[in-house]
């Protein structure tokens, strides 16, 4: 088998490890395969039939994973509301927004320099840090979610904008991973620290 040394931007690189997580192959296996893909398509496609009988076959395959996912929504739900349907809980935004905020704007400038390197990736970074900022504690699929609201039109999936976010998440000053799949604000005291460090 050949070697080759490739370098991806950050989008296709958060692509290929969300394609990999999700099928839970290596990043290695996802590109072979869309390199397959590509090639196949790349020939011509041998009989109409072949064609019909793929796509047939795809629609089957997206419409049983609807399914499936629909179902397992409607499970979480149910669970979730019957866990819960006791607690009265108000959850509120508390990220500041009444006046320019010069401590978000040290934030911005320090992430110029850092990872991601591309401007919409910063800008997805910048939105989790707002948003954790406010919250204080966050489960990562909530950060997920709510960058992946503001940036839909960027990037493919929440998958995809959160693997470019994650990488170098708790590099951010004031940034703590808490545990698995849990991130906390340490208050701008400690970010300024960290800022200025």
């Amino acid at each position: 088998m050949q070697r080759y040394s490739i370098s991806f931007d950050d989008e296709l690189a958060g692509w290929v490890e969300s394609r990999a997580a999700e099928r839970g192959v290596s990043k290695a296996k996802v590109i072979r395969d869309a390199v397959a893909t590509a090639r196949e398509s790349d020939t011509d496609l041998v009989q109409t039939g072949d064609v019909l009988r793929r796509l047939e076959d795809l629609e089957q395959r997206v419409d049983a994973l609807e399914q499936t996912r629909e179902e397992a929504v409607g499970d979480e739900l149910a669970e979730t509301f019957a866990d819960h349907r006791d607690l009265d809980v108000s959850i509120e935004d508390e990220t500041p927004n009444t006046e320019p905020d010069e401590f978000l704007a040290e934030i911005k400038a320090y992430l110029a320099d850092q990872r991601p390197r591309t401007e919409t990736g910063q800008t997805a970074m910048l939105t989790a840090f707002e948003r954790l900022r406010g919250v204080k504690r966050a489960q990562t699929a909530d950060l997920r979610e709510y960058v992946y609201e503001r940036h839909s039109e960027e990037y493919t999936d929440a998958n995809s904008v959160w693997q470019s976010v994650q990488r170098d998440f708790d590099d951010v000053p004031g940034v703590e991973k808490a545990g698995h799949g849990e991130w906390v604000y340490a208050g701008d005291e400690t970010a300024r620290e960290e800022l200025n460090s």
